[in-house]
């Protein structure tokens, strides 16, 4: 082998990964690059009773696969095509000089439990049939989420990160597996217990972020199904209500002339002051100190506005009582 071959796991040695709670057990998202890892990397994986999910970003060159020591080679691989490989057999690949892929280890006993959750039947496995010739749009379509999200592990918000893949989860396990949703579960709105149950368990501690799977289980609803439901009844995704909440509660704090942006970031659930920011602007158009300074503008003038509104009320009342 190239002395400048590097031998990395597939699913832990890879810097952009995330790791997504199931029930008590853990689905992997890793985004390799050629970029990053080098043209040419031997990427392994010892058997395990799980499926994975490779998802090519880029069109990959021919490559060579070993499965328990077998070797195949592989022709060309296109873009935006899939295929679900079982782990129960040791598998190598060697790749380069380009390759973008993201790649999702889905343990049967987190599939099992992602079914339970969903009141569905049980998804022993997944399977897209023919090799890498499945081109499914909506994988497809999260792409740009996924890749978002593992550009920046620790920076993307917990929220998305689980919406994300309980959807790509979804999805697989109802187009590649068993599962299907029962009727009672089929899109809808939430009732108004659970709106208020909603928003309480998501605004109780805004520096610390409550996950999808808790939330959708104190509403008695599954994962992907609260998401649509609390969309459709809200007009917002659980995060985006979140964000606006914190922009609320922020602009409160903005009022408060001894409230820096440091403390108003971290008391909101930003990261930092920076991230803080660059969510006000989204929100708002505007820095936090432009509308802090802006608001005081306008508190300024509603106050100095009041006695000429008080005069001419008491002039209009004057002219009235002596017509």
């Amino acid at each position: 082998m190239s002395a400048d071959l590097q031998i990395l796991h597939a699913f832990h040695d890879i810097s952009r990964s995330l790791s997504i709670a199931v029930g008590p057990h853990a689905v992997r998202l890793t985004h390799s690059t050629a970029e990053e890892l080098g043209p040419d990397v031997l990427l392994y994986n010892e058997p395990n009773d799980a499926v994975a999910l490779i998802y090519q970003v880029g069109d990959l060159p021919s490559h060579d696969v070993w499965l328990d020591g077998r070797h195949r080679r592989i022709q060309p691989v296109a873009k935006s095509t899939l295929h679900i490989h079982d782990l129960r057999a040791h598998v190598e690949a060697r790749l380069g000089p380009t390759y973008d892929s993201i790649n999702i280890h889905l343990p049967r006993v987190a599939l099992k439990a992602f079914a339970e959750m969903s009141g569905s039947p049980t998804v022993d496995s997944l399977d897209v049939g023919a090799e890498w010739s499945t081109v499914d749009p909506v994988v497809a379509s999260l792409e740009s989420g996924l890749r978002f999200a593992l550009a920046d592990p620790n920076g993307s918000n917990r929220l998305v990160r689980e919406h994300l893949t309980f959807a790509l989860m979804a999805h697989l396990a109802t187009a590649y597996g068993t599962m299907r949703v029962p009727p009672k579960m089929m899109p809808g709105r939430l009732a108004p217990w659970q709106v208020q149950r909603a928003k309480e368990l998501l605004t109780s501690d805004l520096e610390n972020e409550i996950s999808l799977a808790e939330l959708s289980r104190r509403c008695d609803l599954s994962p992907s199904h609260f998401s649509r439901a609390f969309k459709a009844t809200t007009g917002l995704s659980p995060y985006a209500w979140l964000q606006w909440y914190r922009i609320e509660v922020a602009k409160q704090m903005l009022r408060e002339p001894e409230s820096s942006l440091a403390e108003i970031a971290l008391h909101c659930g930003f990261a930092d002051q920076s991230h803080f920011t660059r969510a006000f602007v989204r929100h708002t158009g505007t820095t936090p100190g432009v509308w802090r300074r802006g608001d005081r503008v306008r508190q300024i003038g509603r106050g100095a506005a009041a006695p000429a509104m008080q005069q001419q009320a008491m002039a209009r009342n004057s002219k009235a009582v002596q017509s």
